[in-house]
């Protein structure tokens, strides 16, 4: 007997989980009661968790709950739509234009996750027969926007800026990358901040660099705009 298209995908379904879990490697969600500070529930323990991206708990803020029920009265909830249908609400716009003046920078456009912001950008502003080279370490969702863009990607070893110039130097003659947009770099700006230096990039190509600081805002021990992306010529 022939077997059914779903057969077959119940068949692959369970071979994977059997290798994921052979390899410790599958992952279950598991829920989780966040209340205030940095305490959690889960299976009935009371918890210290140190794993929340919420850094200032602004999500337990009092302010912040109000202004949310606030907005929720007025405008209601959910946006009905893609910002490039009907749904770029005038909050979106508010938001973009204050967070613009606090980076000091020209515009902003806010993303609703890091993985949907990197899957918009890097698309954007590279394609194929560009050149991406980018840190080992960096976020999977960096990697993935950079393959769903058709360019040719290479890696550097972390924060390692000799390796990073070997790259640019082996494909600056590469005649299948084109010089218009010759080089995109990523790496996580916590650690390029620290040791990082890009100069290579500044000798060897008209360079887009992309750096990862969406966890610098919060861990900055002082306030200020942070780090943001620069183009290099």
């Amino acid at each position: 007997m022939a077997r059914t298209p779903n057969k077959s995908l119940d068949d692959f379904a369970r071979t994977k989980l059997a290798a994921l879990e052979a390899q410790a490697l599958r992952r279950r969600l598991v829920e989780t009661d966040r209340r205030e500070g940095a305490i959690a529930f889960r299976d009935g323990r009371r918890l210290v968790s140190f794993c929340c991206n919420d850094y200032l708990n602004l999500s337990q803020n009092e302010a912040v709950k109000r202004a949310a029920i606030e907005a929720t009265e007025k405008y209601g909830t959910g946006s009905g739509a893609s910002r490039l249908v009907s749904g770029n609400h005038p909050l979106f716009r508010e938001l973009e234009i204050r967070l613009a003046e606090w980076k000091q920078a020209e515009d902003c456009v806010v993303f609703g996750s890091g993985y949907m912001a990197n899957l918009g950008i890097i698309p954007s502003l590279t394609r194929e027969g560009d050149l991406i080279v980018a840190d080992e370490l960096s976020h999977a969702c960096l990697l993935s926007g950079s393959k769903l863009s058709g360019a040719r990607v290479e890696i550097f070893r972390h924060n390692d800026m000799a390796h990073l110039e070997a790259q640019l130097v082996a494909h600056r003659v590469d005649q299948r990358v084109k010089p218009r947009r010759a080089a995109e770099t990523q790496t996580l700006g916590l650690v390029a901040v620290r040791t990082g230096r890009t100069e290579a990039v500044d000798r060897f190509y008209p360079a887009v660099k992309i750096v990862d600081v969406k966890n610098v805002q919060c861990a900055a021990s002082h306030p200020g705009p942070g780090a943001k992306c620069q183009k290099h010529r």
